[in-house]
């Protein structure tokens, strides 16, 4: 069997309702080459992976579902598939998203067939939220991903991006590069304590070339009650966002990135981790919070300093507290 020309990596867990409507999604892409998709099923609790097995029985020319494991997370269930992909170029789906263009796999492998210089290309999503749907590129948070950028702009565009970073899933990259950073440093790319596969492997294709772009609907985003923003305690928050903190400033000391140039996105970061920590306060969150702030590239913002200080102050009592 030859090697396929795209692989597409599906990461899921308990996601029993739309896992089969994504991999439908994928499966009626029109296109001239051969392609493959990756499941990436992550020790789920409900039917999500029987209905997965279901699928690479009924297309075993197309799926390959990855061997049962217990559960990694985010991180190493997509590097793991990443490794697994046989194609030149590579994108991705969420178990609870969806593709709307059928034809969207062949114009992107056609840009990248035709514009070699260029290590990725983006194209719009669809945000689908609360039974509204818009296009991202016609939105001010998500339009200055609309056109095709170069490296340089896109690393600083990802790193100062506060609360809009492009969708990962409307991308098609060449594996070649991301194989060619893997090799040479994994750790600048796939580590556990971030949290994130996406962020850092776009800032690392960044480091490497431009971004083209197609104006496609290239994926349909649901934001629903599960995601991190919602529902979820200040606790569990802080929990979430200061991995994210912290690959923000490691990202930036690994590529030597002007911190002064995202720093409203580092203001941004700082402040709603003092919030969070200071309304959900345990020793422990402050012990992460302080340790991280004392890598802080740039100077922060004096309510952040203040609420530090607070922490600081609660901590030494609760020691002293313990000692009685």
């Amino acid at each position: 069997m030859s090697a396929p020309e795209v692989s597409v990596i599906v990461v899921t867990y308990n996601q029993e309702s739309t896992i089969g409507r994504t991999l439908e999604s994928i499966l009626a892409q029109k296109c001239d080459f051969d392609f493959e998709i990756i499941v990436g099923e992550d020790a789920s609790s409900d039917q999500t992976r029987r209905i997965c097995q279901d699928y690479a029985v009924r297309y075993p020319e197309k799926i390959r579902l990855m061997p049962e494991t217990a559960n990694k997370g985010i991180v190493d269930n997509y590097f793991d598939c990443l490794a697994n992909c046989r194609g030149m170029f590579v994108t991705d789906c969420a178990g609870d998203d969806y593709w709307p263009e059928p034809g969207r796999l062949q114009v992107q492998r056609d840009y990248l067939r035709e514009n070699v210089s260029d290590v990725a290309v983006m194209s719009d999503w669809l945000i689908v939220e609360n039974g509204q749907t818009v296009l991202s590129s016609r939105t001010d948070r998500y339009r200055m991903y609309a056109s095709r950028t170069d490296g340089p702009t896109m690393m600083t565009r990802l790193l100062g991006a506060i609360n809009n970073i492009p969708l990962l899933s409307a991308m098609m990259f060449r594996k070649s590069v991301t194989d060619g950073i893997l090799a040479m440093d994994a750790d600048m790319v796939r580590r556990r304590e971030w949290g994130c596969e996406d962020l850092p492997l776009m800032v690392a294709l960044a480091s490497k070339g431009a971004f083209g772009y197609l104006p496609i609907a290239a994926t349909a985003y649901i934001v629903g009650d599960a995601t991190v923003s919602n529902n979820r305690s200040d606790g569990a928050l802080f929990d979430f966002y200061i991995k994210a903190a912290t690959c923000l400033v490691d990202l930036i000391g690994l590529y030597a990135v002007d911190p002064c140039s995202v720093k409203d996105n580092l203001d941004s970061k700082i402040s709603y981790l003092a919030a969070l920590a200071t309304s959900a306060f345990s020793s422990e969150r402050s012990r992460k919070l302080r340790r991280l702030a004392s890598r802080w590239p740039v100077s922060m913002p004096l309510k952040a300093r203040l609420r530090l200080t607070l922490m600081l102050k609660l901590r030494e009592a609760c020691a002293a507290a313990n000692k009685e």
